[in-house]
Formats: C-alpha cells, sequence, structure tokens
C-alpha cells in the first residue's frame, strides 16, 4: 500500500527546517527593530570570487541551499564551492545581494536573537546624486553565525554615497569694520577695532547651500574676543584685543557636500617703540571678565615715580589702551630715560582665579609672557622688570641689563613671575 502522505509529511518537514525571511524597510517600519537581544557573533566571508550570485536575501543551512543561490540557466555552469571554513553542522550563512542597480556596496551590520526570530541588520549604500552606474555584477556581503531555524527578519537601510561632482566653493572675507574697503581672505587690524567676515561669496556646485559655520581656531594668547554671528550665518563680527593671529574657520555645506576655509586676521604689535601687554591667562572666553582681580598695568619713569603712564592716564613718551580684558601698553623711550613696569592689584587674587600674565616682543623673535602666579592682597604691586627698550623686553636691574641679542628678560624679577614662551 502507498503511503501518500510520505511526501507531504517531508515536504512540512522541510519546511520547518527552513527559514521564512521578512524584508522590512527601516526607513519606512522602525517599530520592527528590537532594542535588546543576543549579539550574535558574525564572520564575514571573502566576496571577491563571487561573480554570479542573484539578488536578494538568502539562508543558506546546507550545499543544496548554497547551489541554489548560484542557479544558472546555463547547462555548462559551475557554481563556486561553498566556504571552507564554514562548518554547516553548527553555523548558518546569510547572503545579502543588492537588488539596486548601480548600489556600490551592501553590508550585514549586526544581527540579533529574540524569541520573535533572527534580526539582520543590513545598509545598502546607493550611488550619489549626479553619479554614474558603473558595470559589474551586484554588490554582496556574506555572513555566518550560529544556526538557527528561527524567522529571520531582515532590517532594510539604503543610504547614499556623497554626490559626483566638485564640493561647494566656501569663501569667508574680511574687513575692518567701516573702512569700506573690500574683503580679503587675510587682513591686517589693529587693537581695538571691529572686524566684519562674511560667507556671501560661497557658492554650491550643485543644490544650494543649505549651512555655514564658524569657528575661531587660532587665537593670540589671552585673548577673550568672541563670535558675533548674524542672520542665516552669512556673516561675524568679532573685536580684535591682543597682539597677534586670528584664524576665522568656515565650513559650508551645499545638499551632499561640504567644504571649509580659513580666513587669517594679523595684528601685529607696532615697529616703533616698546609694545607691553597685560592679559589673563588660566580662563576660558566663557569666563566672566567682571569676576576677574581688578589690575592695571603702569609703566613710570625710574627717575621720577611721578610720572605714572596708565590707562587713565597718558603721556608724550607712552599710552596704555584697555580692549575687553586686555591692557596694551607703547613705550617710547625718550634719551637717557630708564622705565620700568608694574602691575598694580585693586582686588585679591585668590586660588584658583585667572594669572596676570605681561607680554614683551622681542624683534624677530617670539613673543616672551612672563606671569604672576602668587596670591595677591587687594593695594599689592607685582614689578615685572625694568624695560630695556634695544631688546623690548624686561630685566631684573639687580641682576644687570641683558646683553643686546639676548631676546628673552635675564632674569624673573618678581618671586611670584613664571615665564612663559608663546610664539606670535
Amino acid at each position: 500500500m502507498r503511503r501518500w502522505w510520505l511526501p507531504l509529511l517531508a515536504m512540512l518537514a522541510f519546511c520547518t527546517e527552513q527559514n521564512r525571511i521578512v524584508v522590512h524597510d527601516s526607513n519606512i517600519d522602525d517599530r520592527t527593530k528590537p532594542d535588546v537581544g543576543e549579539n550574535f557573533d558574525l564572520l564575514h566571508v571573502p566576496v571577491t570570487t563571487y561573480t554570479a550570485q542573484k539578488p536578494g536575501f538568502y539562508a543558506v543551512h546546507d550545499s543544496s541551499d548554497w547551489l541554489f543561490i548560484w542557479k544558472d540557466p546555463r547547462h555548462d555552469a559551475q557554481p563556486p564551492p561553498a566556504p571552507r571554513e564554514i562548518d554547516f553542522r553548527k553555523e548558518m550563512l546569510f547572503v545579502a545581494t543588492a537588488a539596486t542597480e548601480g548600489a556600490k556596496a551592501i553590508k550585514v551590520t549586526k544581527v540579533i536573537g529574540q524569541s520573535s526570530g533572527i534580526h539582520v541588520y543590513v545598509t545598502e549604500t546607493l550611488g550619489g546624486p549626479g553619479c554614474p552606474v558603473e558595470p559589474g555584477p551586484p554588490a554582496m556581503d556574506i555572513v555566518a553565525f550560529k544556526s538557527s531555524a528561527f524567522d529571520i527578519h531582515v532590517h532594510h537601510d539604503r543610504i547614499h554615497a556623497d554626490e559626483c561632482g566638485p564640493p561647494p566653493d566656501a569663501v569667508a572675507l574680511c574687513r575692518t569694520a567701516g573702512a569700506g574697503l573690500p574683503g580679503n581672505p587675510k587682513i591686517t587690524a589693529t587693537a581695538g577695532q571691529t572686524v566684519d567676515c562674511d560667507a556671501s561669496g560661497s557658492r554650491a556646485r550643485t543644490g544650494s547651500i543649505v549651512d555655514r559655520g564658524w569657528q575661531l581656531t587660532n587665537l593670540p594668547p589671552g585673548s577673550a574676543t568672541k563670535l558675533t554671528v548674524g542672520a542665516q550665518s552669512l556673516g561675524v563680527t568679532l573685536v580684535i584685543d591682543a597682539w597677534g593671529t586670528y584664524d576665522l574657520s568656515l565650513l559650508v555645506r551645499d545638499d551632499s557636500r561640504s567644504a571649509s576655509t580659513t580666513a587669517t586676521i594679523e595684528a601685529p604689535p607696532p615697529d616703533v617703540g616698546v609694545p607691553i601687554e597685560l592679559h589673563w591667562t588660566s580662563f576660558t572666553r566663557m569666563d566672566d571678565a567682571s569676576i576677574f582681580p581688578h589690575v592695571e598695568l603702569h609703566v613710570v619713569d625710574v627717575a621720577n615715580p611721578a610720572s605714572d603712564c596708565n590707562a587713565a592716564v597718558a603721556k608724550p613718551w607712552c599710552d596704555v589702551h584697555v580692549t575687553g580684558t586686555v591692557q596694551q601698553a607703547v613705550l617710547r623711550p625718550e634719551a637717557g630715560k630708564t622705565y620700568r613696569a608694574f602691575v598694580s592689584y585693586q582686588d585679591f587674587r585668590l586660588k584658583g582665579s585667572p594669572v596676570a600674565c605681561v607680554r614683551m616682543f622681542p624683534k624677530d623673535k617670539p613673543s616672551v609672557v612672563l606671569c604672576d602666579e602668587s596670591l595677591r592682597a587687594a593695594g599689592a604691586v607685582w614689578e615685572a622688570g625694568t624695560i630695556d627698550e634695544a631688546t623690548r623686553t624686561l630685566y631684573d636691574p639687580k641682576k644687570g641689563k641683558p646683553s643686546a641679542d639676548a631676546g628673552v628678560p635675564a632674569a624673573k624679577p618678581d618671586a611670584g613671575a613664571v615665564e612663559h614662551k608663546n610664539p606670535f
């Protein structure tokens, strides 16, 4: 007697041993993504030798499943052998083959096991907008993980590569405010001036500019200047407060690409006379300058202590200007006169508060910074040193005047002073 139900039983057994594959478009149905589960260890199989694969997603448990993927109508077709390193008694393969024409890559990024089934995450990278479709076999990825008969849920993401063609033109032009000059990516300004920079010259090669970002990437020591950003980030303004170099970075984005450029503002100290700068260190530009200890920079004629040049009182041979938290003096020495610089504290300087520093500018050499790290009481004076106009440096009169080619302070004239060297 023929047992008619045996083929049916065999078919049912075959169906229960195979994985049912359910594909979810991750861009549409995020609710299918599991948050927790068992992360399967993945082994990516090299695919460089496989060139005739069928598009789609496949679960491979044995050699028969493997041959199905490579089914070729040609009578003399020879399918490639299954990877030798895979043990089908313990492992299974998952094959992802891109179905989109021109897909650049497809990759299985993770596999998570849950009671609801196996969740496989696949990212397909499509060609960028305007990019030509290159001929060739479909992109493919093959991974191995521990064998399972559960349903496989494929979460399929599609992303685009960068757009073909040139990036946008990033243009940052700066000018001193009110000067009526055309903008330039490199300008010279003086302390106390306001500088305007704009990105209106930036252009997208394809599409349109969708975003602009400005950032101060380099500042002189002690500068506390901040950017004021205009509408739609088309322009920014900043106040030059310290002598040195300011680098301003602009990043522009169009519909798919980005480009950057840098504008540079040079604020050199004056060539005539002896420039002296008092600034703060150990602070950020977010600090409130009103909570700093109140200090004043003074330059006096050693022979006439009453001849005090400071921000409130200028002298024919000296003047002091204040911009934000920075004080700058320019000494124009008179013949036969000797001058000294000191800093007076009107408030206490407590532990942990910003540190006052005097910066000198030797000709053709890096600037030199001398900082007062001592704790100071209100009314205290920090003797920064005697000014050597030939080298544009400070020195300790008790140790004698340095040689003309020294270029740096010969001594630390105050017990609380610490010397720092900074490139201009």
